[in-house]
């Protein structure tokens, strides 16, 4: 391949790249990107499908018709989400995924409502003025301590309440995505969509290219991967000869069956997902429903501590994603 031809590939990852980091995609609101990635694989010539938990497959071809080869990303980002309307008017919000607060603070965000309106606001401390906060630098950033300050003339509990924010709306934070004149990409939640934008490239590749691979390729990508849902982390996966049950998926990266590092300190079950990738294994996940598991409400709102497992309670205004 020239180098003409390389560069031309290169430029419609970092235009893919930039155009997906454009859409608002936190665990649990993932519908506007899946159908982003179905658009862009059916311009390619590729017949996409939706699973029933939202995400997205592709079978990209091969000659043979064993020993798959299942290449998976994640197009969720982390975000955050409405855990209380404060007395003041302002948010108090609780993670999706591991985003830290430090990370985030003096950040601008977006609120997504139920009904699909937007509201933006900023992301910073309770008490932010460092000439009236004596105490400002010594101040854990933590979601108990800091708050979204909604861009809306709100003073009070009823008032934003008024505007149809309630608990369990979605929060966006702003990616300030740019790439620079020598090449560099600098965004936030590049894990994973720049994952997604080169498994585009590489099927833009095998189409233009008319290259058919050995072995049958499939693309994959999951709606939660921020929370370990679908398939592990979004990584990549292969196939290993088992002579007990045949072939198994599994992670290529080998990990004990919980794994603290990847989720903060919280324990999230890491386990293969058995069957060879075939044509009768990629229709299980098109067409198996998901198992529902966790909660989406406490006592006094959502905690900050809480595990949701979001690709089976999607958040209301996303709930087509579920059968596209």
């Amino acid at each position: 391949m020239s180098k003409k031809d390389m560069n031309n590939y290169v430029d419609y990852i970092l235009d893919v790249t930039t155009r997906l980091l454009a859409i608002d995609s936190p665990t649990g609101y993932t519908k506007e990107a899946a159908l982003f990635v179905m658009d862009e694989y059916k311009k390619l010539g590729y017949d996409p499908k939706m699973t029933v938990k939202g995400g997205v497959l592709v079978e990209i071809g091969g000659e043979d018709e064993e020993n798959g080869l299942l290449l998976a990303a994640h197009t969720d980002t982390l975000g955050a989400m409405v855990a209380e309307v404060k007395s003041n008017g302002n948010l108090r919000v609780t993670p999706l995924g591991g985003m830290n607060p430090n990370n985030a603070e003096t950040e601008n965000c977006v609120v997504i409502t139920r009904d699909g309106k937007r509201y933006e606001g900023c992301f910073q401390m309770n008490n932010p003025s460092i000439h009236v906060n004596g105490s400002y630098d010594q101040q854990d950033r933590t979601y108990d301590n800091m708050e979204v300050v909604l861009d809306e003339m709100v003073f009070s509990k009823e008032e934003t309440k008024a505007l149809g924010i309630e608990t369990g709306d979605i929060v966006c934070f702003e990616t300030r995505t740019r790439i620079t004149e020598k090449g560099y990409i600098k965004s936030r939640f590049l894990d994973d969509k720049l994952s997604v934008a080169i498994l585009l490239g590489y099927a833009k590749y095998l189409k233009e290219e008319n290259i058919t691979p050995s072995r049958p390729v499939y693309h994959k990508f999951a709606g939660a991967g921020r929370v370990g849902g679908d398939l592990p982390y979004g990584q990549n996966i292969r196939t290993e000869r088992n002579t007990a049950s045949g072939h198994k998926i599994r992670n290529r990266f080998s990990r004990p069956a919980t794994d603290k590092n990847r989720t903060g300190g919280r324990s999230s079950p890491v386990q293969p997902v058995h069957g060879e990738p075939n044509a009768e294994s990629m229709k299980l996940l098109i067409e198996t429903p998901p198992i529902k598991t966790g909660r989406l409400s406490s006592r006094k709102g959502l905690t900050g501590r809480q595990r949701i497992k979001t690709e089976s309670f999607p958040h209301p205004a996303d709930m087509n994603a579920q059968r596209g």
